[in-house]
């Protein structure tokens, strides 16, 4: 009879596999793979929670590759407020309305418009972040607000340079991460929301060929 050193690799891979220690392994960590998982999914629960929000943006898009960003305003006398503008990601796409597609490639960013014949025409867009998104999206822009976990308030100092929008600060705004401030219009103060939703579930179809 052959030892077991002189065995085929594959028969003692097999024997490896089903011997007494494997077995006692497997059962082992079966009985431990729920508490490690356990373990390992509220670690890394608490190190999202402890993120900043801009952070936990860049997070999920990561992961997601698409959102959905809604700018709303809602004056003292409306009911409801007003989505002003929606704007879908999906990967290297961006729509913004029914008129206007982005596609990024690259350092270009290409820019299909419906012509006044149903056509669409395409050229390269000389779009670059205004100093208000810039600074908007910038960390260290932003402060804990006093006496709250979830609450971050934009500078004084940066807020001064922005023309009609103030009180700005990041909170949840029904369940989603939002950049809230005012604007004054007519003499009456309008609330601005800008809010990112539907990470992972957004998607941008362009309704022509490139």
């Amino acid at each position: 009879m052959k030892t077991k050193s002189h065995l085929p690799f594959h028969t003692r891979i097999k024997y490896a596999l089903t011997g007494y220690k494997m077995r006692n392994f497997l059962t082992a960590f079966r009985k431990k793979a729920p508490k490690y998982l356990l373990i390992a999914l509220l670690v890394l629960t608490f190190c999202y929670l402890s993120l900043h929000p801009l952070h936990k943006l860049k997070v999920r898009f990561f992961f997601t590759r698409s959102c959905t960003i809604e700018v709303t305003v809602q004056g003292p006398g409306d009911l409801s407020p007003t989505t002003e503008s929606t704007t879908f990601v999906d990967g290297d796409w961006v729509q913004k309305g029914d008129s206007y597609y982005y596609k990024i490639d690259d350092d270009k960013i290409y820019r299909y418009r419906r012509s006044f014949m149903d056509q669409w025409d395409c050229e390269v867009s000389d779009y670059k972040p205004s100093d208000i998104s810039t600074a908007l999206f910038d960390r260290s822009n932003w402060k804990r607000a006093d006496g709250s976990l979830f609450v971050w308030e934009l500078d004084d100092e940066v807020e001064k340079k922005f023309n009609n929008f103030h009180d700005v600060c990041l909170r949840r705004e029904n369940g989603r991460i939002a950049i809230v401030g005012y604007r004054f219009y007519g003499g009456l103060r309008y609330e601005v929301v800008i809010s990112f939703s539907r990470f992972g579930m957004t998607g941008v179809t362009p309704p022509f060929e490139e």
